[in-house]
């Protein structure tokens, strides 16, 4: 069982614990902390905004963006609003962090052959800043944020270690798809390159959460803070396909779940999901899935 740990302004200065995994919930106005961590560790932010300062980089991290660091990593986080930023901060000790690196990489007779002669795998676990978009690790981090809440505001009950390794779990194969399409990138320095995935990353976020909108290119680049023409060209050497594409795959995604899981006119469901009339959703639906919308929700039911 992992301990939880509620951080506010009256428990900002108390050590936390040396050994094990544990859970830090923070609800911070205003505030300045610096520290060393012998663990792993994921800082997401879940409301408001934090300022991290690491490895002589300075991030402000909003609503929905993680931090990943390694063990012995120096860092501060800074909260300017005198409003409360709220965050969820995993630690994890090398030993965990070891056994499923080992666990994903090695198969069961393996390891119940050789429980302690497999050797060590290497932990992909990079100090970086990530942005959280839909997927395993979206899903595993809002669990067990609910959980550690209900924890904290009911229960009290410690959070069941196989939560925690499956955010671990999903954590590994989060950061071999970004290393994947890292290298997709021309042949830049690693920091020049994980810097313009990052901004890239910025723009796909606000895809997802502003589907809806009338986005443009001019936009999506002005959120990645690129020119247009280089936004465009990043973007595709990383995903595969140009901006529009993936916007309207995201958009063709959300109609899909609102034909099954409402009864909501088709007309309608176009317009909740950023399309401009009933025509034009119809046709990008049908180019998209081989069916029309009406086709889909049938077969579906």
């Amino acid at each position: 069982m992992s301990e939880i740990i509620d951080l506010n302004r009256d428990t900002l200065e108390c050590p936390y614990p040396e050994t094990g995994d544990f859970i830090v919930r923070s609800r911070i106005g205003k505030a300045e902390k610096e520290a060393v961590s012998e663990h792993y560790a994921l800082k997401l932010v879940t409301k408001g905004s934090e300022t991290y300062h690491f490895n002589k980089q300075r991030r402000n991290l909003r609503k929905g963006e993680f931090l990943l660091l390694k063990p012995g990593t120096p860092f501060s986080a800074v909260v300017k609003e005198t409003s409360p930023a709220e965050g969820l901060c995993l630690y994890f000790s090398p030993n965990t962090i070891k056994q499923v690196a080992n666990v994903i990489t090695h198969s069961s007779p393996e390891l119940l052959d050789k429980p302690d002669g497999i050797a060590t795998q290497e932990v992909i676990w990079d100090d970086s800043v990530v942005v959280l978009n839909p997927g395993r690790l979206q899903r595993s981090l809002e669990t067990l944020t609910n959980m550690t809440d209900d924890a904290l505001n009911y229960s009290g009950t410690p959070i069941p270690d196989c939560i925690m390794l499956q955010v671990i779990e999903d954590i590994f194969h989060e950061n071999k798809a970004i290393r994947q399409r890292i290298n997709r990138l021309p042949q830049l320095k690693p920091a020049v390159r994980q810097e313009i995935y990052h901004r890239v990353q910025r723009a796909v976020a606000m895809i997802h959460r502003d589907y809806a909108l009338p986005l443009t290119l001019a936009q999506l680049a002005a959120e990645a803070s690129l020119s247009v023409f280089h936004f465009s060209r990043l973007f595709k050497q990383v995903f595969g396909c140009s901006p529009c594409n993936y916007l309207l795959k995201v958009r063709i995604e959300q109609a899909c779940q609102r034909l099954i899981i409402t009864l909501l006119p088709i007309g309608e469901v176009a317009l909740r999901c950023g399309f401009p009339d009933h025509t034009s959703f119809c046709r990008a639906f049908r180019q998209i899935t081989g069916v029309t919308p009406h086709q889909y929700r049938i077969s579906k039911i």
